[in-house]
């Protein structure tokens, strides 16, 4: 049976919501929330997704080591950022291989 047309979608939902769970909905570069009030655990699956919604042009999915060195794109290689701090992260980075190291907290180091 193939998958249906919203399975690719409810993938990459689950993949977003894991990977903001994982940051306690914190962007790694800033140290901010990801979205307003969502420093803490959600109370459903459904908090994310409104959230998400309403936020997911201004998100992008970072990689730690970048696809062109051969980064994949499992979410052990993935983290949540604002746009803006991944934009800005990248402004020329074009000798950079890996992203900078995260603290366990998931925040950089000072």
């Amino acid at each position: 049976m193939a998958p249906g047309p919203g399975s690719s979608l409810n993938f990459r939902l689950r993949r977003t919501r894991t990977l903001a769970a994982r940051q306690k909905g914190i962007c790694p570069l800033c140290g901010q929330a990801l979205i307003a009030g969502a420093e803490y655990e959600p109370d459903s699956p459904r908090e994310w997704i409104d959230w998400f919604d309403a936020m997911k042009k201004r998100l992008h999915k970072h990689h730690f080591t970048y696809r062109r060195h051969g980064g994949s794109d499992e979410s052990k290689n993935l983290r949540l950022v604002h746009s803006e701090c991944h934009r800005q992260h990248h402004a020329g980075d074009s000798d950079r291989k890996c992203a900078e190291p995260v603290k366990p907290s998931g925040l950089l180091e000072p």
